[in-house]
């Protein structure tokens, strides 16, 4: 696997981790 393709892969897991973080945060917890 080329370096390039990890480190998409790496970067495309941490967007979706920080944005399911970010999107968990805004609901309003009661």
């Amino acid at each position: 696997m080329p370096n390039s393709l990890k480190l998409f892969l790496l970067m495309l897991c941490f967007a979706l981790i920080s944005g399911a973080l970010a999107w968990a945060g805004d609901i309003p917890r009661s």
